[in-house]
């Protein structure tokens, strides 16, 4: 009789070991309720969890609350840490887009005409164009107009921009922040602000 219990206790605990078995004694006691998770399944759940078209305006902690119970259920220690691993990768690569996608939407807030081929304009495309023909580094040799909008030292100065070396400031501006200033001259004075109207 203590034999057969033996052997029986055996066998319960090599069942239990067997990684794809979805009742296990865990499972039974009432303290895991799920089946086994290999680590090419957390892989696919982690990325469709972090599929960024998905998380375009939401947050994704609340759709990723699934995540640790998937981990626990992990097939073993090897595959919670390969499945770690991956996810750390996949939220990393997810912020990075965010990060730029946010700068990208920041910045378009100061380009509000589209002129074709893909760039845009603070102003209406044909006055920048006329202005400078779209050059952030342009220069005009007969006054200090400089940069993409063409905006006079004085006038750059007036509405905050930089105090960048030279006689043409506005030209050694990074780009955002000629579109910006660009953009509030344009709203306060309208057009006419510019020769090319």
């Amino acid at each position: 009789m203590v034999v057969a219990a033996l052997l029986a206790l055996g066998a319960a605990q090599f069942s239990y070991a067997l990684p794809g078995l979805a009742n296990s004694m865990a499972s039974k006691a009432g303290k895991v309720h799920c089946k086994h998770v290999r680590y090419p399944d957390m892989v696919r759940f982690a990325e469709k969890a972090w599929r960024l078209i998905r998380w375009a305006d939401g947050k994704p902690e609340k759709a990723t609350a699934a995540w640790p119970h998937k981990l626990r259920c992990g097939a073993g220690p090897g595959h919670r840490k390969a499945g770690k691993a991956k996810w750390r990768v996949l939220k990393r690569a997810f912020y990075e887009h965010r990060r730029r996608k946010l700068a990208q939407r920041e910045r378009l807030r100061y380009l509000p005409f589209a002129c074709g081929g893909g760039t845009r304009s603070a102003i209406p495309c044909s006055i920048m164009e006329c202005e400078s023909g779209g050059d952030y580094r342009a220069k005009n040799p007969s006054s200090t107009a400089g940069g993409k909008y063409q905006v006079i030292d004085s006038t750059w100065a007036a509405y905050g921009g930089a105090p960048y070396p030279g006689s043409h400031p506005a030209s050694e501006a990074p780009p955002a922040e000629q579109d910006r200033i660009a953009t509030a001259i344009y709203a306060d004075v309208g057009s006419s602000a510019w020769v090319c109207t």
